[in-house]
């Protein structure tokens, strides 16, 4: 039953939630994009489910539901489909026996709280790198009838585009525009990627007829980014699958013989000299859109992990490491960051350099002092994803 596959995608876990269910390679496609998409618009509405669920008291009364199943199931009955799709079982059974009393605590919640109810999640505007200069941009943009605008802020609510000063070449464009009929999006100068994943290279400022190293490659777009702006990047990628997602990427990015994809664990390679890294690993994907809760305790296992292989990064002969996740908790970003500064291998090597210094947001600097050396992005403030990154500089 859909509603039971569904559910343990709602449980603490950490990743992406597209990645977490599209590593089943076993599965059907189009199953795996239907349990994506319901679980996504499960947690768009959650809140309400939640309260909708907790004052109808059905699982109290019935003990064939728990909440998760409970909250997929009373989506689609009251929100989505507005019917259950699945067939005769204990769980179906025992929410229709509550159909009558959901709808009327569904309607209630939606009366006081008419915004909250109906609200979608998900990104305000489209983020764009163009590989073009900036007035051919701008003409490109043109054509598609937007006129410039100097806040992002504008493209929610009208056809205007908006030209990033903090990422070269990165526009913002009203959701509505088709991208993907996009000539520009086909042949690969175009590339869909949000606001706070262009900051990592942008920081690194990657130098032409230099080598690079992306420690954490797939899916690519920050290695085609990085790719675009120097001689050549080794990308590492333990995962057959995704190391593939990330060929496919640069091949259609014509960015391919740049890039030497390596499938293996990047903690495995021996260090070498390289002019330098970007460490974006595995976290707990807070600051994403549907992300979901996380434990104190995954919280630790993560931040240990991040920690060693950043350790790993700064043992290559490099004049920069980027660290960089789409985390908005401490734990992960400056504490991660912290831990680093004191351990003696990398404080007599390495120092916190001042990231992308114009950017307003900066890291928490009651964690540690001088962590507003390092960048933070809010999510939906803005304009995309929440992000943390933390530059190191090697000491001359």
């Amino acid at each position: 039953m859909i509603y039971r596959e569904a559910a343990k995608y709602l449980e603490d876990d950490a990743g992406t939630l597209r990645n977490r269910i599209y590593k089943n390679q076993k599965a059907d496609v189009k199953h795996l994009k239907q349990v994506y998409a319901l679980v996504c618009k499960t947690i768009e509405h959650r809140r309400c489910l939640t309260s909708v669920i907790t004052a109808s008291q059905i699982l109290q009364k019935e003990r064939k539901l728990n909440m998760n199943i409970a909250q997929l199931m009373t989506f689609d009955l009251l929100i989505g489909s507005k019917r259950l799709n699945c067939g005769k079982c204990a769980e179906k059974d025992a929410l229709l026996r509550h159909k009558v009393r959901l709808n009327g605590e569904f309607i209630k919640y939606k009366l006081k709280h008419p915004v909250i109810a109906e609200k979608q999640e998900g990104p305000l505007v489209r983020w764009v790198r163009i590989r073009k200069d900036s007035q051919e941009c701008a003409s490109m943009l043109e054509k598609l009838g937007l006129s410039r605008t100097d806040k992002w802020e504008d493209v929610m609510k009208s056809q205007v585009f908006y030209e990033d000063v903090y990422v070269p070449q990165l526009f913002a464009i009203p959701m509505s525009i088709k991208v993907a009929e996009l000539p520009e999006y086909k042949s690969g100068e175009l590339i869909i990627q949000d606001r706070a994943s262009c900051i990592p290279v942008t920081i690194m400022d990657p130098q032409p007829g230099k080598t690079y190293i992306d420690s954490c490659a797939a899916p690519g777009n920050k290695t085609s980014q990085l790719a675009a702006q120097s001689k050549h990047v080794i990308a590492f990628e333990r995962d057959k699958k995704r190391a593939k997602t990330l060929q496919n990427m640069l091949d259609r990015a014509k960015l391919l013989k740049k890039v030497e994809i390596r499938q293996m664990d990047f903690t495995q390679c021996d260090p070498f000299e390289v002019e330098g890294l970007i460490v974006d690993p595995s976290c707990s994907g807070s600051g994403i859109f549907r992300a979901t809760s996380v434990t104190p305790e995954r919280l630790n296992s993560l931040a240990d992990f991040q920690f060693h292989i950043v350790l790993h990064a700064l043992k290559f002969d490099a004049k920069r490491v980027v660290y960089s996740t789409c985390s908005i908790h401490k734990e992960e970003n400056e504490m991660v960051v912290k831990r680093l500064l004191e351990t003696p291998e990398v404080a007599e090597k390495w120092k916190l350099g001042n990231a992308l210094p114009n950017w307003p947001r900066r890291g928490f600097k009651e964690v540690f002092d001088g962590a507003e050396k390092c960048v933070r992005v809010n999510p939906k403030e803005d304009g995309g994803i929440g992000f943390f990154a933390a530059c190191f500089d090697r000491i001359d």
